[in-house]
């Protein structure tokens, strides 16, 4: 609240915030879905054993059916579909947060995995 109105406003977004694009496409009629949102940190599994392989994993292209079907817009109904992350503007420093426990039906258990990262990495 106290940076509102000054010079600093957008210090954080301009630094920390990029944008990531969610596209969905209908596996019934082909249309595709592209849905832009801010983003200040990326969230990543760990069990891929690289922050490299996270970001992979984070991007690999989703299938959507059973429970998780896709309401699209132009067929009207729920249908399976595809979705997979890009990213449109990374930030200038990026963040990434590992995400260090895994759901399961009972209870959360800590991921103790040894995560490998370089100190630069080429995101294109």
């Amino acid at each position: 609240a106290e940076l509102k109105s000054t010079p600093q406003e957008d210090l954080l977004r301009e630094v920390f915030g990029g944008t990531q694009r969610a596209h969905v496409r209908c596996a019934r009629c082909g249309n595709v879905t592209a849905t832009d949102e801010e983003f200040y940190d990326i969230k990543c599994p760990v069990e891929a054993g690289s922050v490299r392989g996270a970001l992979e994993t984070l991007c690999a292209t989703e299938r959507m059916c059973g429970k998780e079907q896709y309401e699209c817009e132009r067929c009207g109904c729920k249908v399976d579909a595809e979705r997979c992350l890009s990213w449109n503007k990374l930030p200038r420093v990026l963040a990434i947060h590992l995400l260090r426990f895994r759901s399961t039906p009972s209870r959360e258990v800590k991921v103790n995995d040894e995560v490998a990262f370089k100190t630069e990495m080429d995101m294109a």
